[in-house]
């Protein structure tokens, strides 16, 4: 099943990159912090494309166990 896993992703890298966008940008212009993003989350009535900037510290597959 992994390997499924790993195949889709890699389809949908190549979509991205066919469609001309870069997987991987150098720089991102975010229009909103995290911070705000959380603090006016409910706020938000209409749809709006928030640009947000993170970085994954950890990732754990079993969750907290």
């Amino acid at each position: 099943m992994r390997e499924d896993i790993q195949k889709t992703k890699l389809a949908k890298l190549e979509k991205i990159k066919v469609a001309g966008i870069n997987p991987y940008p150098e720089k991102c212009e975010r229009n909103l912090t995290n911070a705000e993003a959380l603090k006016n989350f409910k706020a938000f009535k209409e749809k709006k494309t928030l640009i947000l900037v993170c970085r994954i510290k950890s990732f754990r597959l079993m969750g907290n166990a």
